[in-house]
């Protein structure tokens, strides 16, 4: 159990860099119209998001023998526990919202949108992660 803790950080940790990395050397024209940049941007952004979702449940599993129903759910009993405040709490549960969005209904996305949220989500995602390592030896 520890090293799959430590194998969702990482994969936060290096796809939360290739986001903020692709996002910053991606103009918004690019975005919207380059096709391949843009998946590679959204394939970091959901490996970073999945991975915080793993990372949230197997918090939310050393808190109680509830299980989350939903993803969204993963953030709504870390708050419960007083894990998260209430602000990332309600960030966490709108990119996990997000990550189903972008698995489940690309083509249906509005790419303008879109943009405006990537920027947006790479805080909520550095704070969770700096969260979860300052109480690293807690969840193992």
């Amino acid at each position: 159990m520890n090293r799959e803790i430590f194998n969702h950080l990482r994969d936060l940790d290096e796809n939360l860099k290739d986001w903020e990395s692709y996002l910053r050397d991606l103009s918004y024209e690019t975005f919207l119209q380059n096709r391949k940049e843009r998946h590679a941007l959204l394939h970091a952004v959901v490996t970073a998001i999945q991975a915080a979702i793993d990372t949230g449940n197997h918090w939310v599993s050393g808190l109680t023998p509830q299980r989350p129903e939903t993803y969204r759910s993963i953030a709504e009993i870390l708050l419960e526990k007083k894990a998260v405040n209430s602000k990332l709490a309600g960030q966490l549960q709108d990119l996990f919202s997000l990550r189903n969005i972008l698995i489940h209904k690309y083509q249906d996305l509005d790419l303008k949108k879109l943009y405006g949220n990537l920027k947006e989500g790479l805080g909520p995602l550095k704070s969770f992660l700096a969260l979860v390592k300052s109480r690293l030896n807690k969840l193992l």
